[in-house]
């Protein structure tokens, strides 16, 4: 899996004072987790995020 993901997006242009910025990029990160706790034959806890 990846953990980055980029996709190319064209936006409306941005105009600051003298300069025009075309924003042509979005980027995105996700992140996971999960353990667990306990012995294979007893009630064992798990958890995840």
């Amino acid at each position: 899996q990846v953990a980055i993901n980029s996709k190319t997006v064209i936006g409306d242009p941005i105009n600051v004072g003298s300069w025009t910025v075309i924003p042509i990029t979005k980027v995105s990160f996700g992140f996971g987790a999960g353990g667990g706790e306990g012995k294979k034959d007893s009630n064992a806890f798990g958890g995840g995020s």
